[in-house]
């Protein structure tokens, strides 16, 4: 860079300020402002020496901070704009709300006196090669609590963002939870979005998705694995305190919760929505997510998210299978004394040889299966309703031998093992006479003539 000390000779020598810029490429301004320092102290007089580089940069300093004094349309805002930056709001996010506040400063202009204003150290960033159709990262994000019309009630709302490393196009949903059967169900509707399978997904260590997290050997969801293998992609798991290894989607994570969510909470504050409301939050995204995401230009690359996955990437997907996939639920629960294991509140039996032992339950939309080290023990058929109890009365050791000296049928025995288990949950109700004819009168539908089993049959149960 050319010092001060030699634009005020070019200035002794008759050099105007265009050709100094054209020859030194420092800035018009600057040579302005050595220009007019240079005059008011008589440097440009050829009897008067040069003074050294410092004392010609201590002087030109004093002069920018003279000038500074003056005030800046900005800074009557800078309180309310301190704000929005301890919020972590973007700088298009400010330069909107300014303009909502007849301020009339473009945005250059707004990050520029930010930046002079309140400067902050820039993060570092790494990049890395990405392969189109190769990655997909996904995750939740927070968006706070919204009101909830449909259940009327204020409700916790998230978001699952599932972005294609290439092409960085991202597919949002809003959810109510981070279950598995909310996890997965994004999953489907992201492939569908895409119109294809990338060859993996790179997910955090959610339940959902990574039950034991750890560098060397995590171990995957049982449902999730059924639905990697159903639509083909490998599960990579994030290791432990690694966000960086997924860096693409926690970034989206952050540019929903800048870019989106401030302008949304702002504009449902004018609207007297305080909590906002959450069909409108679902509207305003996906409105968004077409408008804003899919079509602003990605810095340093020139085109679009869309641009990038119509020309590169949505060619290089795997195809849709030929049918959705049934979720699978997996948990692993202990028989009871009655013989049979409890599942998303209902009741299925097993062999009565397995009571105390620990056994995984698999279930879809239409069946349930019951496994012992890695063998079916027994299927049923989905309850239909909550609390159901699905009996299995042909199958061998279903019925325990106690039936027959009760004199019951499979039918019977399982009603009075199924009263047992309310006999059991309600015992204070039954303590003190409340419930004990409601428990009368299943026992005695469920019994041969009508006739209430012996009290052994209770203790069987």
């Amino acid at each position: 860079m050319v010092e001060l000390h030699d634009i005020v000779q070019r200035l002794r020598l008759g050099h105007s300020v265009k050709a100094i810029h054209r020859q030194t490429g420092r800035h018009k301004t600057v040579i302005r402002a050595i220009r007019d320092l240079a005059g008011r102290e008589g440097w440009l007089s050829a009897a008067c020496e040069v003074p050294s580089e410092g004392e010609i940069a201590r002087l030109y300093e004093q002069t920018l901070g003279a000038s500074r004094q003056a005030a800046h349309p900005l800074e009557a805002y800078d309180e309310q704009i301190q704000e929005w930056l301890r919020n972590k709001y973007s700088f298009q996010i400010i330069h909107r709300l300014l303009n909502q506040m007849g301020v009339t400063e473009s945005e250059s202009t707004v990050r520029r006196w930010i930046h002079h204003r309140h400067p902050q150290l820039p993060s570092p960033v790494i990049l890395r090669a990405t392969t189109p159709g190769e990655v997909m990262e996904v995750d939740f994000g927070y968006l706070g609590v919204y009101w909830d019309r449909q259940s009327e009630r204020q409700r916790k709302v998230w978001f699952f963002s599932g972005r294609l490393r290439h092409s960085r196009r991202v597919y949002r949903e809003i959810a109510f939870d981070q279950t598995q059967g909310t996890f997965f169900r994004c999953h489907i509707h992201a492939f569908e979005f895409f119109g294809g399978v990338p060859k993996s997904v790179v997910a955090d260590n959610l339940k959902a998705a990574i039950v034991r997290a750890s560098y060397e050997n995590p171990l995957v969801n049982r449902g999730y694995r059924s639905l990697a293998e159903h639509y083909g992609f490998l599960i990579s798991a994030c290791p432990p305190f690694s966000p960086e290894l997924k860096g693409g989607v926690e970034n989206d994570v952050k540019y929903v919760k800048r870019n989106f969510l401030p302008l949304f909470v702002e504009g449902q504050k004018q609207r007297g929505h305080t909590p906002g409301l959450v069909e409108e939050l679902i509207q305003e995204l996906d409105r968004w997510n077409a408008e804003v995401c899919d079509t602003h230009i990605v810095q340093k690359v020139g085109r679009s998210p869309l641009e990038i996955f119509e020309q590169e990437e949505v060619a290089a997907l795997q195809p849709l299978p030929p049918s959705r996939w049934d979720p699978v639920i997996y948990k692993e629960t202990s028989v009871g004394p009655d013989w049979r294991v409890q599942f998303q509140k209902a009741f299925y039996s097993v062999p009565y040889r397995l009571i105390g032992q620990r056994v995984l339950v698999m279930g879809n939309s239409t069946t349930v299966r019951v496994y012992l080290g890695g063998e079916e023990i027994t299927m049923h058929l989905r309850a239909t309703r909550d609390w159901q109890y699905a009996w299995k009365a042909e199958q061998p050791g279903h019925v325990h031998p106690g039936a027959a000296h009760l004199g019951l049928t499979a039918g019977a025995f399982g009603t009075a093992a199924c009263a047992a288990h309310l006999c059991r949950q309600g015992r204070r109700r039954t303590a003190s006479g409340a419930g004990t004819d409601a428990l009368g009168r299943t026992l005695r539908q469920g019994s041969p003539g009508g006739c209430l089993p012996p009290q052994s049959a209770l203790r069987t149960g």
